[in-house]
């Protein structure tokens, strides 16, 4: 029977973290459509709602929940990737 390798290398930081970056402002980015297209939607107000308290349907508003969106992201990476490399390295050894 053929064994299974399960190494597996420690997560880059950068990478997880532009990748949750981009997850997050595409996701706010089309809630933000939804919401100007149909306004009495809760589908696009509660996700844009979450990332900034500007007005609605502003510029302001979209460059805050991208900001914000930014930020959550990296904070996440942050704890996550630390996180899961840590408990990594215990398995390991």
């Amino acid at each position: 029977m053929t064994t299974l390798d399960a190494s597996h290398a420690r997560m880059n930081s950068v990478a997880v973290g532009w990748a949750l970056s981009s997850v997050l402002v595409i996701f706010l980015l089309i809630c933000a459509l939804v919401a100007f297209f149909w306004p009495t939607s809760v589908f696009g107000q509660g996700w844009v709602a979450l990332f900034s308290t500007k007005p609605d349907a502003s510029i302001a508003n979209l460059g805050a929940g991208v900001f914000g969106s930014i930020v959550a992201a990296l904070f996440i990476t942050g704890v996550f990737v630390g996180v899961h490399n840590c408990l990594l390295s215990r398995s390991k050894s």
